[in-house]
């Protein structure tokens, strides 16, 4: 599916990512996505730089997208490296094993600030198929 398709998909089915305004970028079926989320003043801390809470959602949502089926996070550890100082996060995810019950994505998050991206945190999560409910 086109990539802003899928954005706006993703985006009507929860709120939330569209509240964020997370843009897809890259999500051909191969295990590995990349998208974008401004950097708005709402989503930052006292000092000005992207929220943990903003880049940890981010993650998250790179995470499951990039196992291309329904699933639900049962955990993510994530580590912050640097303060996300910019414009815009951007968000790589690579799926490391898709399996029948669990499956792990690697995550990583950049700050950019003109045209320059600065690592901010990665992220490994552990993720199962999503159950209609």
């Amino acid at each position: 599916m086109e990539v802003k398709k899928l954005t706006t998909l993703i985006q009507n089915a929860t709120p939330f990512i569209k509240l964020l305004d997370i843009k897809i970028l890259k999500a051909d079926g191969d295990g590995y996505v990349e998208m974008e989320m401004p950097i708005k003043p709402e989503f930052t801390q006292d000092m000005g730089h992207a929220h943990g809470g903003a880049i940890g959602t981010l993650a998250d949502f790179a995470s499951n997208l990039a196992i291309r089926q329904p699933t639900v996070t049962v955990e993510y550890k994530i580590n912050f490296i640097a303060p996300g100082a910019g414009d815009t996060l951007f968000a790589t995810a690579k799926t490391i094993k898709q399996g029948r019950q669990l499956s792990i994505v690697q995550s990583h998050i950049y700050a950019v600030e003109d045209e320059k991206r600065t690592l901010v945190a990665t992220c490994l999560a552990t993720l199962i198929p999503a159950t209609p409910h």
